[in-house]
């Protein structure tokens, strides 16, 4: 793994970018594109469905990686078909709309898949309880987050900084606490090449964007990383709650969200613009600066997830804060600067 896993890194970045580019021309020819509307927060015709870039760049080098360093291809399989699962439903859904009850079918059994073969009988509740309680909460946990993952994805970059922001973090708590991680080499692999694709994505869905992750792209990675990070929660008590800090902005302002949508008895799985940073959007901040806030944020919350192992309760009130400053500065509507 020492050089294989280095070498992919630069193949998979370089690769996800060329299929990036000539996907940007393949789906604007073939009107498989995202038009301005009083519910998307762009104002430009923009080709939607990108992240089928980072899905054969993640599973041609995912392949790769396991026939370079020996290891089974049943790993690989098990992962890659969960993977194309939901990957495949969401293209369709990116081409034409897919029913919300078939795709949530889709994630949850592609969830319970991979939590099947990769993390049971272990589980992520850390009591002791019965061993298809842990399945259950860890299965609906994962097809949560990739949702939630997909709900944040509304503005220009936001999806695949917070991609390469966790996919870092991960690495990190991966290096520090390797000898007690569930499956770590599979983690620091998932990780490694999910941040090479983001690297070789983001060049074209910075502000402003020329493309679009889609369902495709924002399901696939919020299913990636969510694995990575129910595999390492599942490992200790302070690594859940590692976990939590690390990917806290994201699960905050989703799920408020989420939340408050719900009780106003609004049709949550509908492109909307009530998200924190959407209303910041609304207020007169651009793209660009409403993500290089959330970076910041995400910055600091990588470096609570490592004192997280140390000093568990500090930390976790700190990265507290620090979202909740972020959601207010977002819910005023301040262009004011950090």
């Amino acid at each position: 793994m020492t050089y294989v896993l280095p070498f992919l890194f630069f193949v998979a970045a370089i690769l996800c970018g060329v299929l990036t580019k000539y996907f940007i021309a393949l789906f604007t020819a073939k009107n498989i594109v995202d038009k301005p509307s009083k519910r998307r927060a762009h104002s430009a015709v923009t080709p939607r469905g990108g992240g089928v870039a980072i899905v054969i760049s993640f599973s041609i080098c995912f392949l790769l990686f396991c026939w370079g360093t020996h290891d089974s291809l049943t790993e690989a399989a098990w992962l890659l078909l969960p993977l194309t699962i939901v990957a495949g439903i969401s293209l369709l859904d990116d081409i034409d709309y897919v029913p919300v009850m078939h795709r949530l079918l889709a994630h949850l059994v592609a969830s319970g898949l991979v939590v099947y073969f990769f993390l049971w009988p272990r589980t992520i509740l850390h009591h002791e309880p019965h061993e298809y309680l842990g399945f259950t909460v860890a299965f609906f946990g994962l097809a949560a987050f990739l949702n939630i993952y997909n709900f944040m994805d509304g503005i220009d970059g936001i999806t695949s900084s917070e991609s390469m922001h966790l996919s870092l973090t991960i690495l990190l708590l991966s290096w520090l606490e390797r000898d007690i991680i569930v499956n770590a080499d599979l983690i620091i692999s998932i990780a490694t090449l999910v941040l090479a694709c983001s690297i070789g994505f983001i060049k074209y869905n910075w502000s402003p964007a020329k493309i679009f992750l889609g369902d495709v792209g924002s399901i696939t990675l919020g299913f990636l990383i969510g694995l990575c990070l129910l595999l390492i929660a599942s490992s200790s008590l302070k690594l859940f709650a590692a976990c939590c800090v690390a990917s806290l902005y994201y699960i905050a302002d989703g799920g408020l969200t989420i939340l408050i949508r719900f009780a106003k008895g609004e049709k949550i799985w509908l492109p909307h613009l009530n998200h924190f940073f959407q209303k910041a959007a609304r207020g007169g901040m651009s793209h660009k600066q409403i993500v290089l806030r959330i970076v910041a944020c995400n910055f600091c919350l990588m470096i609570l997830a490592v004192t997280t192992l140390y000093f568990p309760m500090p930390s976790i009130i700190l990265a507290g804060i620090v979202v909740a400053l972020v959601l207010v500065h977002f819910s005023r509507k301040s262009t004011i600067s950090f």
